[in-house]
């Protein structure tokens, strides 16, 4: 059994994809099995990675029959995986890299914790480990808040985490969305019995001004819709529902201003985002948990309008 799967979906990536894979072999931790899917790259990244599959028989090589998104890229290595041949999984973005110990520190954060989940700090810049810091372990509740709230460091991204390969057994990305992660953390959040952070910086992500969170389509409203999923989720849990409901109204906050800044303010998306924010903005205004960012843009919302509000810019 490998101790830890690594998973890496691949799309036109040649730019970064030697470098990400090069973080991969430079582990301290040998034991590892890294799936690379090329998810129909019309580059020259699937070359790239068969190279490496070449060189070393722990990088394995899959292909998805045409372009279907990350959801199903990873899918598509967790059904390959899920089962006796990984005690972990951990996943990278094919523009990123990690630190030499990513693994080896991740592994013995898990190990001295008993934590289902072991979690990193991210970062665009360098990285950082600091030897013997003791990491923080929090419940699954605490931790699904946090992540909501948006505070404490806790990221609904899927990488710069270690994973109990048993918390995959039953749940898989939600395709034909590009707010995946989101979507998915709070439910593997869920599941772990105990979860670990720390505050070192082992993962480090490139800001593409390509990639689709950073450019304008329909898509981006795809967060509007996993909120919502979120929220309905912890309906019955009073403490997350709040988390949740904050969460929506950051994404309203965030998806009215993008509409606006690209000449769609006055469409009817624009239309609905705010009437989310008229809808969510009080009970965010009155809760002690959400963070400052979101309550200076809930007062500004009363305080001058839609139309002044969205010229102002501000970005939630």
């Amino acid at each position: 059994m490998t101790k830890v799967a690594i998973i890496i979906p691949i799309y036109n990536v040649e730019t970064y994809l030697r470098a990400c894979l090069d973080s991969v072999l430079s582990q301290t931790e040998p034991d590892w099995l890294c799936l690379m899917v090329d998810d129909g790259s019309t580059d020259s990244s699937a070359s790239i990675a068969g190279e490496y599959a070449r060189r070393d028989p722990r990088f394995r090589l899959m292909s998805m029959p045409c372009n279907s998104g990350q959801s199903a890229a990873r899918n598509l290595a967790l059904d390959h995986i899920c089962g006796d041949q990984c005690r972990w999984i951990s996943f990278i973005d094919s523009d990123d890299t990690v630190h030499p110990r990513y693994l080896e520190t991740m592994l013995a954060q898990a190990a001295m914790t008993g934590a289902d989940i072991a979690m990193t700090g991210v970062t665009s810049k360098k990285f950082t480990l600091r030897i013997g810091s003791t990491p923080v372990v929090a419940t699954a509740t605490d931790t699904i808040a946090r992540g909501l709230y948006q505070t404490g460091g806790i990221t609904p991204s899927v990488y710069g985490k270690l994973y109990k390969a048993h918390l995959f057994r039953d749940i898989r990305f939600l395709e034909g969305i590009i707010y995946e992660d989101l979507e998915l953390m709070p439910r593997l959040w869920e599941k772990a019995s105990t979860i670990s952070s720390r505050d070192d910086r082992l993962y480090r992500y490139t800001r593409r001004p390509d990639s689709s969170i950073n450019t304008f389509s329909d898509k981006r409203l795809d967060v509007l819709r996993v909120t919502d999923l979120i929220t309905q989720r912890y309906s019955a849990h009073p403490s997350l529902r709040r988390a949740a409901l904050d969460r929506s109204l950051s994404a309203s906050f965030n998806i009215f201003l993008l509409l606006h800044r690209h000449g769609l303010g006055h469409t009817a998306r624009a239309d609905e985002c705010w009437s989310r924010i008229r809808r969510l903005r009080r009970p965010s205004l009155m809760n002690p948990e959400v963070r400052i960012k979101n309550k200076i843009g809930i007062i500004a919302s009363f305080l001058l309008g839609r139309s002044l509000f969205a010229r102002l810019g501000f970005l939630m």
